[in-house]
Parts: structure tokens; C-alpha cells; sequence
């Protein structure tokens, strides 16, 4: 059976998720559903990065800020208002760079399929479009993103922490 698990916001959604898996006897759990009432509210966004850096607990963990620019390149996207500016300057940058151990995951959302060529599916910006569409349907679709392929994980890069 699913577990549904709510929050107001992302981050008290995470904290709800976590203090869920914590009460847990082996600390683990399958199919969470999470529902976030208000997802896009980032008001208290540095105060809530400050608080739980991993950096900060231990001195090998990540800089938290580097683990979301790994899902989703948000310091990037704030130089840009176009969405499709915004993906054309990643996928330049991702080519470009010499050091693809992290980072793939975006790059799979915007451009699915063989590597990075142009007329890959954008499956962020086919979700997009559908939820901005008038259809009453768009408040009953579920969406599947997925960053795992098949072709293009033969030798996976990084850590494949999303796929698994």
C-alpha cells in the first residue's frame, strides 16, 4: 500500500519524507507518494539551505547547492527568461564540458534519447505545455520523467542515483 505523505511546501515536504523514513525500523520505505500544496513557494529557500547543508554535518558531504544544480541547473536558469534560451545555453555547456561525472540528469529531461542531439523528446517542456494547456484533463495527468535510458546508460556517468 502507498504511503501519502503532505507538506505545504518542498521543503516541508522533505522534512515530513524524512522524519518518515527516520520512524521506520530498517529506515527505509517504497512507494511514498508526496503531495506539496504550494511546490513553487521558495520563500524561505537560503534559510532552509543554510540550515540542512550536508557540507556542514560532515566534511565529505556535498554542498547541497551543487546536489540541486545536479537535478536542476537553477543558478544557470536565472540569467534566463526563456525557457527555450535556458535549455539551447545547458546543452551548450553540457557539451562543452570536460567533466561529465555529475549533471546528466537535466540534460536526460531536455534531451532524451541517444546522447545529445537535436529532436530529442524535451519531456520537462512536453509536462509543461500540458499542464499549461486548457484541458480540464491537465488537473488528472500524471506525469512519468525519467532519466534513465537505455541507450544512453550503457556507460552510465556519475552516480545513477535518480534511475535507482
Amino acid at each position: 500500500m502507498a504511503v501519502l505523505i503532505n507538506g505545504t511546501t518542498c521543503f516541508e515536504a522533505w522534512n515530513n519524507v524524512s522524519t518518515h523514513l527516520i520512524n521506520q525500523p530498517t529506515g527505509e520505505d517504497t512507494n511514498i507518494i508526496i503531495n506539496i500544496s504550494t511546490p513553487c513557494d521558495f520563500t524561505d529557500l537560503s534559510v532552509w539551505l543554510a540550515d540542512r547543508n550536508p557540507q556542514d554535518f560532515h566534511t565529505d558531504g556535498d554542498n547541497i547547492r551543487h546536489v540541486i544544480n545536479t537535478i536542476f541547473p537553477y543558478h544557470l536558469k536565472s540569467f534566463y527568461n526563456n525557457r527555450q534560451d535556458f535549455y539551447n545555453k545547458y546543452m551548450s555547456v553540457f557539451a562543452k564540458s570536460h567533466n561529465k561525472k555529475w549533471g546528466t540528469y537535466f540534460q536526460r529531461l531536455i534531451s532524451f534519447g541517444k546522447g545529445i542531439s537535436a529532436g530529442q523528446t524535451n519531456q520537462l517542456e512536453n509536462a509543461i505545455t500540458a499542464l499549461n494547456s486548457n484541458s480540464p484533463q491537465r488537473f488528472y495527468i500524471t506525469f512519468h520523467l525519467t532519466a534513465s535510458n537505455v541507450e544512453s546508460n550503457i556507460r552510465p556517468l556519475g552516480g545513477p542515483c535518480w534511475q535507482f
